[in-house]
């Protein structure tokens, strides 16, 4: 049964990427709607702070600076005198940081020898124990349910202000795209160092020439500044049509660009997260063998999910440092193609 005491928490969200923070923030939910007059505090990283701005269950962010001494994280800790902290994912010094500010109630991961007995609840982590069916929303949400909470229905979310999304469909408009036309995009990227010699730009590609060739469709291309090179290949072999967006938008800007698209076709990363939490649909590319479609597809929205379990790849997967990816190049793109017009079609 959840404690009435509970007023002030500190959620430690200092690790993972975009897709990690989007989907760990239902729990942030979950909490602030289990104790709503209590106040919420996140600790992040400040580059992801963009993920977390206008964010309705967070009332306050913990920013000590990367140079922080120990000394200053936990005078800065004490001093918010929280009576709770969930660490989903934690390092040691947080999770003495918690304990030696006084913390009264601390959740944290399981089965961590430098750290785990400073928690109060530890949860054991079922991706660790063979889980590769629940997604990793119902697996953060464990860290509520230790507590007794009763999990209320929750969504991952990027809060866009009004003038966010009108500048999102003010930018494809400049781009020459014209009311009532289906957009398409395009992100190429996979979250990791890609060698665009190697990546199999040709798949992305050969998708993009079908979309392309449909009356009443634009495709949008896109990725960040260290996927602007990939960009230029896959324009340039597409040959035509496509609009190239890649490393010309910040993090909250490309959110809201997606917002005004019809779906977006990308391999398991960060922007198909974005997607989802702006209500785009997704075409997710869970090609490699160390993906997990099951844990990391998008959430709450329309989606298709394209992957072949016999690629011929006989290989441990590397990820970014494969020198073939047999498994992308087994992908079909018709199938990507008609993914991706099934659920464009379903978009009002």
């Amino acid at each position: 049964m959840k404690s009435p005491q509970i007023q002030r928490i500190l959620f430690v969200l200092t690790r993972g990427g975009v897709g990690d923070l989007l989907l760990t923030s239902t729990l942030m939910e979950t909490f602030k709607k289990c104790y709503p007059n209590c106040s919420v505090t996140c600790w992040i990283n400040p580059a992801m702070r963009p993920v977390m701005e206008n964010n309705p269950f967070a009332d306050g962010f913990l920013e000590p600076g990367a140079d922080a001494s120990f000394a200053r994280k936990l005078s800065l800790v004490r001093r918010g005198r929280f009576d709770l902290a969930v660490m989903p994912w934690s390092t040691s010094a947080q999770a003495w940081i918690c304990a030696l500010a006084g913390i009264p109630v601390r959740v944290g991961q399981a089965e961590r020898i430098t750290y785990s007995f400073l928690f109060t609840h530890a949860v054991r982590v079922r991706s660790l124990h063979g889980d590769t069916t629940s997604h990793w929303v119902d697996c953060q949400l464990d860290y509520a349910r230790i507590l007794g909470l009763s999990i209320p229905e929750v969504l991952p979310g990027i809060w866009l202000t009004a003038e966010e999304k009108a500048g999102g469909k003010e930018f494809l408009k400049e781009l020459g795209i014209k009311p009532g036309e289906k957009v398409v995009g395009m992100h190429l990227g996979k979250g990791m160092n890609i060698n665009p010699q190697i990546w199999p730009t040709d798949k992305f590609a050969a998708a993009g020439k079908i979309i392309c060739g449909w009356p009443g469709y634009r495709l949008v291309i896109m990725g960040g500044p260290k996927e602007v090179e990939l960009a230029a290949k896959v324009e340039e072999e597409i040959g035509g049509g496509v609009l190239n967006i890649a490393g010309k938008t910040g993090l909250r800007q490309l959110a809201g660009v997606i917002s005004a698209m019809d779906v977006l076709i990308c391999p398991d990363s960060g922007p198909g997260h974005i997607a989802a939490a702006v209500g785009v649909p997704v075409v997710s590319i869970f090609a490699l063998k160390e993906d997990f479609p099951n844990r990391w597809k998008p959430y709450g929205v329309p989606s298709r999910v394209i992957r072949v379990e016999n690629s011929g790849c006989t290989n441990t997967c590397i990820k970014g440092n494969c020198r073939y990816f047999k498994c992308l190049l087994a992908i079909d793109e018709n199938q990507v193609a008609r993914a991706a017009r099934e659920l464009a079609e379903q978009r009002t």
